[in-house]
């Protein structure tokens, strides 16, 4: 913002509309960074504190978003398997089979859309870095007091998907496919990630592994039609 300032018109009124706009620009981040700073209060909160800490050590995952899933879930216990909660989310395909044979169409959209827009977002910061990208500032900085189960599975979650993300681009598949296959596998390593902080489910490294599998298969048929 600081070259915008240093910007003038010759014509007074470019110049005054000009201001306008720079002043309501400065006025709306003003805004942003105050709802931010109360948002990181709330992140602070002993209910929510433990799976918020946990989800922002996977990379993509910022602390707003962490609390935006957590606070649209809510118990994360209620759905048995991660296949599940992808389908709450409308991030798994749909179908149209009839007969011996079987089509899967575009993802079902169904369920909980914000939860979904955010998965899609978070997945997408989280291609933006190659795959032997070194951890940022940041991210050490949110695993820092983490358990070592957590910071080695939220490493398995960023390693895989971009590995996955990066291969389905060398396929040539569109940027949104790509984009919205990582964030299917994402929403799985983000049930696992509650269950465990939960701990009402099985060890974090034994994590139903099947249904990942499972839901990866599903993509590969879906975008090798």
């Amino acid at each position: 913002m600081a070259w915008l300032r240093t910007m003038n018109f010759a014509d007074k009124w470019l110049q005054e509309s000009f201001e306008e706009y720079h002043a309501e620009v400065i006025t709306l981040m003003d805004k942003v960074q105050r709802i931010e700073a109360k948002i990181l209060e709330l992140c602070k909160d002993d209910e929510v504190r433990e799976k918020i800490d946990a989800l922002v050590c996977i990379s993509g995952i910022s602390y707003v978003s962490a609390i935006s899933i957590v606070a649209e879930i809510g118990d994360f216990s209620r759905f048995s398997k991660a296949k599940s909660f992808v389908s709450f989310t409308g991030l798994c395909p749909g179908e149209d089979s009839s007969g011996n044979r079987v089509r899967h169409t575009a993802i079902t959209k169904a369920g909980n859309s914000r939860v979904r827009s955010l998965l899609v977002e978070c997945a997408g910061s989280l291609r933006m870095h190659s795959v032997v990208t070194a951890k940022s500032v940041r991210v050490k900085e949110r695993q820092k007091n983490a358990s070592a189960a957590i910071v080695s599975y939220a490493d398995k979650c960023t390693l895989r998907l971009r590995k996955r993300m990066l291969y389905l681009s060398q396929k040539g598949l569109p940027y949104n496919l790509v984009t919205t296959a990582g964030a299917r596998e994402l929403a799985c390593f983000v049930w696992g990630m509650m269950n465990f902080v939960d701990n009402r489910k099985t060890a974090l490294n034994k994590i139903d592994e099947g249904e990942l599998s499972d839901i990866q298969k599903t993509v590969e048929e879906f975008i090798a039609q």
